[in-house]
């Protein structure tokens, strides 16, 4: 059920169960964090392995010192920069947190959050609210509160309406090694931008298969129509005029505003019966970096033209 009302939300948490929550990047799909079987909720409502290590929110920086051993000074000063915002860090998890949420790894990926109703309930409760994309694994990270509602139906008591969500894309997430943050998933908060905080800025490898947070998935953020990437549209469409074909484009040329509607529009062309659908890569610089990473993990297809 979709609401308007966040006690319901609230309440629905700390009974234990699962809740659609609106945040700055995409809808969340919410549990209590420090709460086991809630967690499994998540899960098992999902179908998402549990390899696959779950992001916490949280408000402030004193909720975030439970639930981590210590705050790496470049951590610090990226998170004073970017907090409350769509950027995630990985620190050394305490005892508070759960293997559950990691996936077996000392690191825990934490977020304080921009949206405002997202910070409301998470200041009316005691916990962390583990709170990964409000989608069935691998499919379009959600931007509406009746996608999520779409998505899952009653499995889902309720969805908290919050409009459509600011940014578009998740956030990124960054580790801190040997003095570099390194990016282990693009969304939201620029290389660039973290480059204007602290020069040392690097890409996790492409070729690192292991899973060491959120959104690293070769296959995710896919529709169920096959997705291509291609050089040119109108040349594809004429070399394949038996093909029933959506094009993912945009009005705009402004990758903000492109990110913002990226997720929305590609859910409204799933919904279309198309036998394909086609988009060409953005210009890989800013955030279109980040939407260029999502069409490589979203498509079937690579270098398809």
């Amino acid at each position: 059920m979709i609401t308007n009302n966040i006690q319901h939300i609230v309440e629905t948490l700390k009974k234990g169960d699962i809740v659609g929550i609106p945040t700055e990047t995409v809808y969340g799909l919410g549990a209590n964090g420090l709460d086991e079987i809630a967690v499994q909720k998540i899960f098992r409502v999902k179908g998402r392995p549990n390899k696959n290590p779950l992001i916490l929110h949280t408000h402030s920086i004193k909720e975030l010192k439970k639930l981590v051993k210590h705050i790496p000074p470049i951590a610090k000063k990226i998170a004073d920069h970017y907090w409350p915002g769509p950027l995630t860090i990985l620190f050394d998890k305490s005892e508070l947190v759960s293997d559950l949420i990691t996936a077996g790894s000392k690191k825990v990926a934490i977020r304080i959050p921009s949206h405002p109703l997202f910070l409301e309930i998470l200041k009316s409760v005691d916990f962390p609210i583990a709170a990964p994309s409000a989608n069935p694994y691998q499919r379009i990270s959600p931007t509406t509160a009746q996608q999520v509602h779409e998505y899952f139906q009653d499995k889902v008591p309720y969805v908290l309406e919050g409009g459509k969500c600011e940014c578009g894309l998740e956030s990124t997430i960054v580790g801190i090694e040997n003095n570099k943050v390194i990016i282990y998933r693009l969304g939201g908060i620029t290389m660039e931008s973290l480059k204007k905080v602290h020069p040392n800025v690097e890409l996790a490898p492409k070729d690192n298969t292991k899973v060491v947070t959120s959104g690293m998935d070769l296959k995710h953020y896919a529709p169920t129509t096959k997705l291509i990437i291609v050089d040119n549209i109108n040349l594809f469409k004429k070399n394949h005029p038996e093909l029933n074909i959506g094009v993912l484009t945009f009005e705009h040329h402004n990758n903000r505003f492109i990110a913002k509607e990226f997720y929305y529009q590609l859910y409204q062309l799933d919904q279309q019966n198309f036998d394909v659908i086609i988009c060409k890569k953005f210009k890989n610089m800013g955030i279109g970096k980040a939407l260029n990473d999502k069409l490589q993990r979203a498509s079937y297809s690579e270098g398809a033209s």
